[in-house]
């Protein structure tokens, strides 16, 4: 479950339906990891999400449910779906993951040798206060820089330990999110806005947790009713770590 309120808001004030990337990307995550080999841990290989038009910022929940539908030694394919309080369908969504050597408890335990007992705070962590937790639209909390151009937009998004996925990587929820909110704002019209329908993504290396990650929507197509961008996600090498398409329908 999922509480909505500002953090689930775009830059516009609507519901910013990439907010809901973490939760999606952890329900179907999780559908999988019991059937994952001993000294395993499973990999997003790509996410397949279709949104409804119905999609409450008003504080209410949103809660999630999945199910494997597909396990092998090597990975599986999970399907899921949003809805909220009513039981009305927010997304539904599906995920390939793979599974990879190695389990988040060998890399906590890697890192308690240098910072400390696993699972305790470092010593010289600042407590978290109030403002760690004032309300913020979707792109506050990333700490995005959003901007247009001519051929779409671009969103760059500062990376660290605390957008984590359990592998130590960047999470792929949060890499999604991005990816609709760079795709959304490429095809936008003062005129004749659009709201994303669906969002396909592909993970070809982990993001970073230092530094920056960009990403870069092209507009592919810009019609009355529909629009498709394609999002490039790079690391400061400038290598690609995923690439998606984003595709949005008049309301």
């Amino acid at each position: 479950m999922m509480r909505t309120g500002p953090w689930t808001e775009g830059p516009d004030g609507r519901p910013c339906l990439g907010s809901l990337g973490v939760l999606v990307d952890d329900m179907l995550g999780y559908a999988v990891v019991r059937a994952r080999p001993e000294d395993h841990w499973p990999t997003s290989l790509e996410i397949h999400v279709e949104f409804s038009g119905h999609m409450p910022i008003d504080g209410s929940p949103i809660y999630a449910e999945s199910r494997a539908i597909d396990l092998s030694p090597s990975g599986g394919l999970a399907q899921g779906r949003l809805f909220d309080a009513a039981g009305r369908t927010i997304a539904i969504a599906s995920q390939r993951l793979r599974y990879i050597p190695g389990t988040p408890s060998a890399v906590l335990s890697a890192a308690s040798t240098a910072e400390g007992t696993a699972g305790e705070p470092a010593r010289d962590a600042a407590p978290a206060t109030a403002a760690d937790f004032r309300p913020a639209t979707t792109l506050e909390q990333l700490g995005g820089t959003l901007t247009r151009h001519d051929s779409g937009a671009r969103l760059a998004i500062p990376v660290s330990p605390a957008v984590s996925n359990p592998n130590r990587t960047l999470h792929g929820g949060i890499m999604l999110c991005a990816t609709e909110i760079a795709g959304h704002h490429a095809v936008q019209s003062a005129e004749r806005p659009l709201r994303t329908g669906a969002v396909h993504i592909s993970y070809l290396r982990p993001g970073p947790l230092e530094g920056e990650v960009v990403f870069e929507a092209t507009t592919v197509h810009r019609g009355r009713s529909l629009a498709v961008a394609q999002v490039v996600s790079r690391n400061g090498q400038g290598k690609v770590c995923t690439f998606a398409t984003v595709t949005s329908h008049a309301p």
